[in-house]
């Protein structure tokens, strides 16, 4: 039972903390946490936490309170909202303007709590004695687990406080103290299954619910990290330039939440979407003036600049390609190198390939030269030899549903000739301008004279038991009998990955195959590689994800009512539009590029996910949720869900592609307004 001087300073401490703008205060002991040094451990165990050494440093003082202070009794957590007053993630389609994190739009949010949290430290020694102890994120305190041992909230999965009252845009800071106060109940989790602030981060930070791999995180590449931004997340970064809020704002909780009330906290009106032509003009003494006060100065001109030239790469805009290239002279490499990525994407190939030629000799800097060699696709840009587009023939074993898509969209750049086991959909390949030839696992003379022609062979069959059977067939005269062949695409799966735990998978990740069809794959992908390396021509495998596209999506399935919600926690499928395998396909064997390529979209997705916004665009109720474990399925059907990771797509980017349907969304969206999502046919949205 609390006693009266317990109660009276416990009373005085909530009217100063309200008297100074927070809008919770609570209290706990500094034993309450007897959890966190194990996590704390493991997460640095893990290199969890990059290049941040101060917090492997002071493991044992930030995950015990007793060991920075011996005679503290008492922690009191406060709390202060800076809640946006719009949703934040507005500006990320603004892709000239710039996105800086919400809690870095105006002041620094250290100097406006410390000082207002030395004051009621003050009141505290005056009317109890003893002795205080301020801190704001300035020392090793782990103050989101203390706040959810004092019932503040709870670390969601994102690993961030979550408050029932308040949401999630809360500032932290504690008052230690030798004063006795009575500690508040804990908060209990209330996330449940959801999983939003998981599945909304762009670079796939979370490798499990409330773990966090700060390496992956883009408050972390865009902040902590004091060097260039490694390519695989350049893309995903979009037009983030200080931090990222995608997490924090997903949270459904924050539908509690409100605006911040305390004036200096609010955004700048200069610094809610900034233009990237002006920030890119900033030097180092305009730079300090423009984010005086602000917390993105501590982080420096040039590693802020870095931030906006990758975001000036991911615009687009072609407006910015002069300033860019002035900061190419920038006396900082880490500038110059970010330059370079941004060129990469903003010049033409013709273009970018002319001043890599030039430019890169005349770098001195080791780290500057290697982001000029990094762009793959530049120097076979710069000096592609072989056929004109005129002379390029193209011939396809297996010309099904992918097939067809690639030879509508290149009809009129190159003859495409594709074969099919029976004579009855030679019309239809026609139809899609392919020259029909059968192949039932023998080569016929017919063929045989069709590749002598040909320039570039794709196989789009899968193999058997017995192998290949295009190489079971056609090798011999693969090697021997096909004098004009430069290139040879191969369309595998991304099955041959198996699982991974939900986890991110790029082109280097240990295959996996856990079906047996992904396990021929992967001997039939080594196989090709072999043919290429034996031949002396380049081979690109094209591991593919889900395909979809016209009369193949969720749309065309809640029609003929076959589209189905199965729901298994944490499941994702990887997806990609016909359109874009075909645009895939295309840029590799243009520039004779090999390697293996996986030809995914951006965007990881819970299937039940893509079924309900197909049901949205329609204007129709989506089918029920299915929970997976009571679902009828086929055992093939079963064996995909046994199947969970997420697919990098950087590769096939770093070779120049750009997708033209980066996620569900916006394929779903595009075939819905213009009417050819049955069969690629455009007509009224629904039948009359």
């Amino acid at each position: 039972m609390r006693t009266s001087t317990s109660e009276t300073l416990r009373a005085l401490i909530e009217a100063e903390a309200r008297r100074a703008g927070f809008e919770a205060v609570a209290v706990t002991r500094p034993d309450a946490i007897p959890l966190a040094p194990a996590r704390l451990a493991e997460f640095v165990s893990d290199g969890f936490h990059g290049s941040m050494e101060w917090i492997a440093d002071t493991v044992q003082r930030r995950a015990e309170p007793s060991a920075l202070w011996p005679e503290v009794r008492s922690i009191i957590v406060l709390a202060m909202n800076y809640g946006p007053d719009r949703d934040p993630r507005d500006v990320l389609e603004k892709r000239d303007r710039g996105a800086i994190s919400v809690y870095a739009q105006n002041r620094d949010y250290h100097d406006v709590m410390k000082g207002r949290l030395k004051e009621i430290a003050g009141k505290i020694v005056a009317k109890a004695g003893g002795d205080v102890k301020v801190f704001v994120d300035t020392a090793p305190v782990m103050e989101k687990p203390l706040a959810e041992a004092a019932g503040l909230g709870w670390q969601g999965k994102h690993t961030n406080l979550v408050s029932r009252a308040h949401g999630s845009w809360l500032f932290l800071g504690t008052i230690f103290t030798t004063a006795e106060l009575e500690p508040d109940q804990p908060e209990i989790d209330h996330c449940g299954s959801c999983r939003a602030c998981l599945d909304v981060c762009p670079t796939g930070a979370f490798p499990a619910p409330y773990r966090l791999d700060a390496r992956r995180c883009i408050s972390y590449l865009t902040i902590e990290n004091k060097g260039p931004i490694p390519r695989e997340f350049r893309d995903k970064i979009g037009n983030r330039i200080y931090g990222c809020d995608d997490c924090l704002a997903a949270c459904p909780w924050n539908k509690f939440a409100s605006a911040a009330s305390e004036a200096k906290l609010a955004a700048r009106a200069d610094l809610r979407e900034p233009p990237l032509s002006e920030l890119l003009a900033l030097d180092d003494a305009a730079f300090r003036v423009f984010f005086s006060g602000s917390p993105v100065k501590r982080i420096g001109r040039d590693r802020f600049v870095r931030n906006v030239l990758i975001a000036a790469g991911n615009s687009g805009d072609a407006s910015l390609t002069p300033i860019v290239r002035r900061l190419l002279g920038d006396p900082s490499p880490l500038v110059r190198g970010a330059a370079i990525w941004a060129l990469s994407r903003l010049l033409s190939d013709r273009e970018f390939g002319d001043l890599a030629a030039t430019a890169a000799k005349a770098e001195t800097d080791a780290t500057v030269r290697e982001e000029w060699l990094a762009v793959p696709a530049y120097p076979a840009k710069a000096d592609r030899r072989g056929s004109s587009m005129g002379e390029r023939r193209f011939f396809i074993f297996g010309a099904g549903y992918s097939a067809k898509a690639f030879a509508r969209a290149n009809a009129q750049h190159a003859p495409v000739a594709g074969t099919t086991r029976t004579p009855e959909k030679f019309e239809a390949l026609r139809s899609a301008g392919i020259e029909s030839l059968r192949f039932d696992g023998a080569l016929s003379t017919e063929l045989g004279e069709a590749l002598a022609r040909t320039t570039h062979l794709i196989i789009s069959i899968a193999p058997d038991e017995a192998g290949d059977p295009v190489l079971n067939a056609a090798s011999e005269t693969i090697r021997a009998k096909m004098p004009a062949l430069e290139w040879i695409g191969y369309l595998s799966t991304v099955g041959v990955y198996g699982d991974h735990g939900g986890a991110w998978v790029d082109e280097t990740s240990a295959c996996r195959p856990v079906s047996k069809r992904s396990v021929m794959r992967v001997a039939a992908e080594q196989e090709w590689l072999k043919l290429g390396r034996a031949i002396g021509k380049p081979v690109a495998i094209l591991r593919l994800s889900g395909i979809y596209g016209p009369g193949r999506n969720a749309l065309a399935n809640l029609e003929d009512g076959t589209a189905r919600r199965l729901v298994k926690p944490g499941q994702v499928f990887n997806r990609i539009h016909c359109d874009d395998i075909a645009g895939a396909l295309w840029l590799l064997a243009e520039n004779n590029l090999g390697g293996i390529f996986n030809v995914t979209d951006d965007e990881p997705a819970p299937p039940q996910d893509v079924v309900a916004y197909a049901a949205g665009l329609m204007g129709i109720e989506p089918p029920p949720e299915i929970p997976f474990e009571t679902a009828q399925l086929s055992p093939m059907a079963r064996s995909f869900y046994g199947e969970n990771k997420r697919v990098e797509n950087q590769a096939i980017k770093a070779a120049g592609y750009r997708f033209r349907f980066p996620n569900y969304r916006v394929a779903l969206e595009r075939m819905w307004a213009e009417g050819n999502w049955r069969d690629g046919e455009p007509r009224s949205p629904m039948r009359g």
